[in-house]
């Protein structure tokens, strides 16, 4: 069994769809389908900002086989906590049993 399939850790996201907004854009949007992905949650950096409120902003970094989402997906862990999308995922697809995606999110606390 390889570490990419061992799941430490397990994400619910909502892939993003388009949509139409109220002035007749289209806009991508979480939808309504679920998907759960296993993979490993790794903190990258935490940073304070105590001139600001004491705002905690965490980047995780997020390895798995195939990450569904995009920047507008929504993303829960498993205390129902949202983490954000920071940017595309990072698409590895050498051979298949290295093949992997790497997401950055972040959360604010």
């Amino acid at each position: 069994m390889s570490l990419l399939d061992k799941a430490e850790t397990t994400l619910t996201v909502y892939p993003s769809v388009e949509t139409v907004d109220d002035w007749g854009n289209v806009v991508r949007v979480p939808g309504d389908v679920p998907i759960e992905v296993g993979g490993s949650l790794q903190p990258s950096s935490s940073e304070e900002f105590p001139a600001l409120g004491q705002v905690a902003l965490t980047a995780y970094r997020f390895i798995c086989r195939r990450w569904p989402g995009d920047p507008w997906a929504a993303v829960y862990d498993e205390d129902g906590n949202q983490l954000e999308p920071i940017g595309d995922p990072r698409r590895y697809r050498q051979s298949r049993a290295v093949s992997h995606d790497t997401v950055y999110l972040k959360t604010r606390g």
